[in-house]
């Protein structure tokens, strides 16, 4: 089964950090526009 990409939780977006894969499994949390364009600009 594979992970999923990204998914909600209450008000917090999750996305996964391909970086640490296949290894292991890990999101990056983010609550703003800023932490999630971070986020997509830091696994380019």
């Amino acid at each position: 089964m594979l992970p999923e990409t990204v998914y909600f939780d209450d008000d917090t977006l999750n996305i996964l950090d391909q970086r640490r894969l296949p290894g292991s499994v890990e999101y990056i949390p983010c609550t703003s526009v800023e932490e999630t364009a971070r986020a997509i600009e830091s696994l380019a």
